[in-house]
């Protein structure tokens, strides 16, 4: 959405601050030896948990970074539309 605001209007601006975070938060989410060596057969234990729950953190910090771009970049959009009264 951010590529067709830009390419709708060329003073708009991407989102270019946002971008790197929000593909680190993803990329960090996505990592599949996230838990420590035990993670698997102690999935109770603190660590565990602890780890478990800052991998979700990272999900969810993407997901808003996300959600952030795609309704600044639909505002940019609508503003562009300009309907008479």
């Amino acid at each position: 959405m951010a590529t067709l605001a830009t390419y709708l209007q060329k003073d708009v601006a991407g989102p270019k601050e946002s971008l790197p975070q929000m593909w680190e938060d993803l990329v960090l989410f996505a990592e599949h030896t996230f838990t420590s060596w035990g993670g698997y057969s102690r999935s109770e234990s603190e660590e565990t948990v602890h780890q478990l729950a800052t991998k979700d953190q990272f999900g969810g910090d993407g997901r808003e970074r996300i959600d952030a771009i795609v309704d600044k970049s639909l505002s940019q959009i609508a503003d562009q539309i300009h309907v008479p009264p």
